[in-house]
């Protein structure tokens, strides 16, 4: 063996050492936050379990038997009723935990295929294995971590070795996996794969094959979710019914008058909020429109939206700005029993994040594509929560992302430490 072959095979394994350090850290976090936490996954917050229950009762994808839902994206209430089918609570708990060390693995891999040497690549894992808010959220049965696990397969699948239409196909499954699991992906989907094609045509590479094994693929993969919900209601839906009231949720003079023209950082008030609930429903029942009629109270509270935001356009600026705000927090903005120091030590976290993260964006050699990709999810998601209802675990997605971003920006070399380029002067 010699000197090169040695020193290749050494490095190989303290990466691999480092990385089983990081997913052990990783690991025993997760149990702990999950163990000290075990009651949270019984709360069902966005009807998550009431649906898992009913399809392992066999009454099919609904929280009411005998209702019909597309209110929640089928993805996790899926993976709901198959682990705690199998386990019960306990089963969720370990889906959680496992999909938290699949998100930490894939960040390592990616970052190694993005060639940042190995170093960094362990850090970034083990920042995402220590990422505040994806270990709190590891411990509610809440999408925030099987959404991050599904972004991160994403860009990895993008970067598999394997050229053409395997790679293409494979990737394009993940993204329908991605919608399944939030229909928030969507906006990404049209800026990303608008820049893509532009990309191709302009470099006279664009590749049909490639193209069209992806959306096949993605295709087949949503087709059962827009079968069945053409099927049960009448009428294709290939996101949610849930639109509506997102977009009425914070576009109202309730939200705004309660916390937007409030101090930064107010918390709707129980009180505050069910009294706008209440004025809701009696405003629909004006309508004539039923609460089991889904597809009507989806619309309606469109245009409730649609009619506040035309009456006051200036409240309207002011809210979306409020969500950008809530959205990138430091911290969240909710009512807690967290230790002050806890919040600021989690703001210190991601505001060193971000700061590096940014600097890996203007400062270091990292690819292109994934860079562009990165910026268009941030976008993505950001313009979309300027509009529908938003808070801080909504941005989960993108943080291995940042974290990749961020070792580059760590470590990428000052302008006066860049080699000259040719012909200029050192």
């Amino acid at each position: 063996m010699t000197g090169s072959d040695t020193h290749n095979a050494a490095s190989i394994h303290r990466a691999g050492r480092g990385l089983v350090t990081v997913l052990l850290l990783g690991f025993v976090l997760r149990v702990a936050i999950v163990a000290w936490r075990y009651e949270q996954l019984t709360v069902d917050t966005d009807a998550y379990l009431a649906i898992g229950n009913r399809l392992l009762a066999g009454d099919g994808f609904c929280s009411v038997p005998g209702q019909p839902t597309a209110y929640r994206p089928p993805l996790f209430p899926w993976l709901v009723a198959i682990s705690t089918g199998s386990g019960g609570t306990l089963g969720l708990a370990i889906l959680q935990v496992i999909l938290g060390l699949v998100t930490i693995a894939t960040t390592w891999w990616l970052a190694l295929q993005l060639e940042i040497d190995q170093r960094s690549a362990v850090i970034a894992a083990g920042l995402v294995a220590v990422d505040p808010m994806l270990l709190a959220y590891s411990s509610q049965a809440m999408t925030e971590v099987l959404m991050t696990a599904l972004t991160i397969g994403f860009f990895a699948a993008l970067r598999l070795p394997r050229e053409g239409w395997q790679r293409a196909i494979f990737s394009g499954a993940m993204f329908g996996l991605l919608a399944l699991c939030r229909p928030s992906v969507w906006p990404f989907a049209l800026l990303a794969g608008s820049w893509s094609t532009l990309k191709s045509y302009r470099s006279h590479r664009f590749n049909w094959l490639e193209h069209s094994g992806f959306i096949l693929a993605a295709g087949l993969v949503l087709a059962p979710w827009f079968a069945r919900n053409a099927i049960v209601f009448g009428r294709p839906i290939l996101t949610t019914t849930h639109g509506g009231y997102t977009a009425l949720l914070g576009n109202n003079d309730a939200f705004f008058d309660a916390v937007v023209s409030q101090p930064f950082g107010t918390v709707w008030k129980n009180s505050s909020f069910e009294r706008w609930q209440q004025d809701v429903e009696a405003n629909l029942k004006e309508q004539g429109i039923d609460r089991a009629d889904e597809l009507g109270r989806d619309a309606a509270m469109k245009q409730l939206a649609i009619n506040w935001l035309s009456h006051h356009p200036t409240r309207g600026m002011q809210a979306a700005w409020y969500r950008v705000r809530n959205l990138w927090s430091p911290s969240p903005l909710m009512s807690t029993d967290v230790p002050k120091f806890v919040l600021v030590a989690v703001s210190i976290y991601y505001l060193a994040t971000w700061l590096l993260a940014l600097r890996g964006v203007c400062c270091s050699r990292l690819d292109h594509n994934f860079r562009t990709l990165t910026l268009l999810l941030i976008f993505s998601l950001t313009a979309l929560h300027g509009v529908f209802w938003a808070n801080a675990r909504m941005r989960a997605p993108t943080h291995p992302l940042l974290a990749i971003l961020a070792v580059t920006g760590a470590f990428a070399p000052s302008r006066r430490d860049e080699p000259a380029a040719v012909g200029q002067p050192k």
